[in-house]
């Protein structure tokens, strides 16, 4: 963190806060011309959320593929064998994991960054965030947001009827846990989960479509220079 631009100066604030490498920030297109728009001014790091059933991970897969982008999970693999022994803790615990997971997961996201790669985010810390205001018996906010937990470029909600989504979920034939029980049978848990993503900044995309077409919506907010920040 450094000193505010406007009062130290450009100079000085890159000083504080180490400096920039020149040359991974030429690498990235800064050497444009003056007025245009340089090729890689794009999300760098797309978190894709939805309840389970919404068809998100063959989303973020597919969208990967588009961008030439590395998928950072969330939990990341190195702790996602722990997440069933953790989803069984009592909810103070188990969010208290998951943002433990956020951290790590963020930090993965990072150092892709810092390689000059995009990243696609397969569940973020908007997952966290809102179920967990949802046990609460509220909404969450922008505020609900873990400062030490970097916000992606562009959040995106896919959103599939609930009919819809039950029917993926009883194909896969997977256990019951005990959030998607509560999500399919309190309505109003369900609308609250929902209203929270939007609240952290998400932009809602009906997922009752082909996966091609949802990533090529997300391509068009993309080259539009849409934002979730």
């Amino acid at each position: 963190i450094s000193d505010p631009v406007l009062d130290v100066g450009i100079g000085k604030a890159f000083a504080q806060v180490g400096g920039c490498d020149h040359e991974k920030f030429m690498a990235r297109g800064a050497d444009y011309d003056p007025g245009e728009v340089p090729h890689t001014n794009l999300p760098y790091c797309i978190a894709v959320e939805g309840l389970d059933g919404s068809g998100k991970s063959t989303v973020v897969r597919l969208l990967a593929e588009r961008m030439g982008a590395s998928i950072v999970t969330n939990p990341p693999s190195s702790m996602a064998g722990d997440r069933a022994a953790n989803d069984a803790q009592p909810e103070g615990k188990k969010r208290a994991w998951y943002l433990e997971a956020n951290i790590a997961a963020t930090a993965e996201a990072s150092r892709h960054q810092l390689a000059g790669r995009p990243v696609i985010m397969d569940r973020s810390t908007a997952s966290t965030v809102a179920f967990a205001a949802a046990w609460e018996g509220r909404s969450a906010d922008g505020n609900d947001w873990p400062g030490q937990v970097p916000r992606p470029d562009l959040l995106i909600l896919l959103d599939v009827p609930e009919p819809v989504r039950l029917s993926r979920l009883r194909a896969r034939a997977t256990i019951e846990t005990n959030e998607e029980m509560r999500l399919r049978l309190d309505e109003p848990f369900s609308s609250r989960v929902l209203e929270s993503y939007v609240a952290l900044g998400a932009i809602r995309i009906g997922a009752e479509t082909s996966p091609e077409e949802i990533v090529r919506r997300i391509m068009r907010l993309v080259e539009n220079g849409a934002s979730s920040r």
